[in-house]
C-alpha cells in the first residue's frame, strides 16, 4: 500500500506521528506540484493538496484521498467528483477556532470595541449583552456546532439553519431547513455563517433576507465569501437594514482594495483567518492517523465528503 503525502510546510513532529500511523506502508513526501505529479500514479492514498492538476495524474490505484479541508468547494471539480475516489474532508477541525473568531467578531461590535479601537470615543452608549438575544447559525456542521455552543454559554436562543442535521441537536432551540429561513430571519439579533459553498448556498443571504432582518443584527461570516450577496450586503450596510457586518471572507479575495467595504465603519475584515489556531495542523494530522487506522481495518471512514451535495 502506498501513500503520498503532499504539504508544502507541515509543523516540526506532525510527519513523526503520520509515518508512525503509516508503519508498514510505502510512504512518499511531496514538498512541491511537480514532485506530487511524479509520484501519485501508483499511490493508494494521498493526504494534504489535490489541485485538478494533480487529480488528473491518478491511476486506478488511487483509492482515498483525505483533504485538510473543512470546505470542499474548490476540490469538488467535476473529474474528482465524477471519480470513484473517495474524499474525506477537515470537518470538525477549525470549528472552535472559527467559533471563536465569529464571537470575536460580533462582541467587537456589541460592547463598543469596534467604535472605541477606530476613535477616542468613551462613549457607553448603545452596548448590548447577548443574553436574550437571538442567534441564527447558518450551517451546523463542525463550526456551526461550536457556534451554537458558544452562543447558548453566553445565554443566547440558537437558531439554526441546516438541511440536513436532526432535530436533537445540542445547544439549538429551534432547527429550521433552508426553505424555512425566511421565517426565522426577522428574529435574529445576529446571524453567522457556518455553511459550505454549494450552489445551493451561493447568495442564500440576499437582498430579500437582509431587508427581513432587524436594523440592530448583526451578519458574521466566516466561511465561505458567496454565501452573503456581497452587493445586496453593501447595499444593506449603507442603507441600515442592519447594523453590521464581521467579515472573514469576501466573494472576491483578496478584497480588492477599492471595494467599499473597506471603507465602512460599520465593517470589521479579518481576511481569511478566523480557522487559524495553534492546533490547526494538529488536529487534521490526528483526523488522517485516525482515518488511516480505519482504512487498514477496512472500517468505515470519519468526514466522507458527498461529492454531489458537496460536503
Amino acid at each position: 500500500m502506498h501513500l503520498l503525502i503532499y504539504f508544502p510546510i507541515l509543523e516540526d513532529g506532525l510527519l513523526q506521528q503520520i509515518l508512525a500511523a503509516a508503519e508498514g506502508l510505502d510512504v512518499e513526501i511531496a514538498g512541491t506540484l511537480e514532485e506530487a505529479q511524479e509520484l501519485l500514479p501508483g499511490s493508494e492514498i494521498l493526504f494534504g493538496l489535490f489541485p485538478p492538476e494533480l487529480f488528473a495524474r491518478r491511476n486506478e490505484s488511487l483509492k482515498w484521498i483525505q483533504s485538510f479541508s473543512a470546505g470542499m468547494d474548490n476540490f469538488l471539480y467535476p473529474e474528482a467528483i465524477e471519480s470513484n475516489v473517495i474524499v474525506t474532508g477537515a470537518s470538525g477541525c477549525y470549528g472552535a477556532a472559527a467559533a471563536d473568531s465569529a464571537f470575536a467578531l460580533l462582541l467587537a461590535f456589541t460592547r463598543g470595541l469596534a467604535t472605541r479601537l477606530r476613535s477616542d470615543s468613551k462613549s457607553k452608549t448603545g452596548l448590548l449583552e447577548l443574553e436574550g438575544l437571538t442567534l441564527g447559525v447558518l450551517g451546523l456542521g463542525g463550526m456551526g456546532k461550536e457556534m451554537a455552543k458558544r452562543g447558548k454559554g453566553f445565554g443566547m436562543r440558537v437558531i439554526a439553519i441546516d438541511p440536513v442535521a436532526k432535530d436533537d441537536c445540542e445547544h439549538v432551540d429551534l432547527l429550521v431547513r433552508p426553505e424555512e429561513m425566511d421565517a426565522v430571519m426577522p428574529e435574529l439579533d445576529a446571524l453567522m455563517s457556518a455553511c459550505a459553498l454549494t450552489p445551493q448556498s451561493r447568495h442564500i443571504i440576499n437582498e430579500a433576507r437582509l431587508r427581513a432582518m432587524k436594523p440592530s443584527a448583526y451578519i458574521i461570516n466566516v466561511s465561505r465569501g458567496p454565501i452573503i450577496n456581497e452587493q445586496a450586503l453593501i447595499k444593506a450596510l449603507k442603507e441600515g437594514w442592519i447594523a453590521g457586518a464581521g467579515l472573514d471572507v469576501t466573494e472576491v479575495e483578496p478584497l480588492p482594495e477599492d471595494s467599499e467595504l473597506r471603507q465602512m465603519d460599520n465593517v470589521i475584515l479579518t481576511f481569511h483567518s478566523a480557522g487559524g489556531s495553534q492546533n490547526r495542523q494538529k488536529k487534521y494530522v490526528e483526523l488522517f492517523c485516525q482515518n488511516l487506522k480505519r482504512y487498514r481495518k477496512g472500517e468505515p471512514l470519519l468526514n466522507i465528503v458527498d461529492k454531489k451535495r458537496g460536503f
